[in-house]
């Protein structure tokens, strides 16, 4: 486990890679993630830059409090600077993020579904405060679906499936 704040970071990237044959993803000790299908290079579902310095999230999951206004990540790469306290965990097959924020606790774990391409992400918040929350939830993925998200980008088209309650990306091309 690595504790770590804003101004207090690995000093290079610290990455688990979760892969089977035909699907998976990488994420740093921040939360910057990045998944792919079939191989790493030619089908990237989300970006990677490979840049040791910016490590930037192209993935991010937030939780927001419209009555005061606060937002909480599980993942510093994703989160505002403040005297949130965040934890990384790598292990085989797994990761998991968790940040205090004194108000709330986020808790991410990140795997792979056992049977299908698709990486999991268990969320969990615990309430620190004595009121009632009425939290809302966001999931965020910039879309490649391809090699290059330059090239890539302006062929990607998004829905939503209301049979799977899931949006769906695909690039036709």
């Amino acid at each position: 486990m690595l504790r770590i704040t804003h101004d207090r970071q690995t000093p290079h990237p610290w990455i688990n890679v979760i892969a089977r044959d035909d699907f998976g993803f990488h994420v740093s000790a921040e939360g910057a993630s990045y998944t792919w299908a079939v191989n790493s290079r030619d089908y990237r579902i989300t970006p990677w830059t490979n840049d040791p310095v910016i490590n930037a999230p192209g993935e991010t999951i937030l939780v927001h409090d419209p009555e005061t206004g606060c937002v909480a990540s599980p993942f510093l790469a994703t989160s505002e600077p403040g005297d949130a306290v965040f934890e990384a965990a790598h292990g085989l097959g797994y990761s998991r993020f968790t940040a205090d924020y004194g108000w709330v606790v986020v808790e991410a774990v990140m795997t792979l579904a056992r049977d299908v391409p698709a990486r999991l992400t268990r969320l969990r918040v615990t309430n620190r405060t004595r009121r009632h929350l009425r939290l809302r939830g966001v999931a965020y993925a910039q879309l490649v679906l391809g090699t290059d998200a330059a090239v890539a980008g302006p062929m990607v088209r998004t829905g939503f499936d209301t049979g799977l309650a899931a949006a769906i990306g695909r690039n036709p091309y």
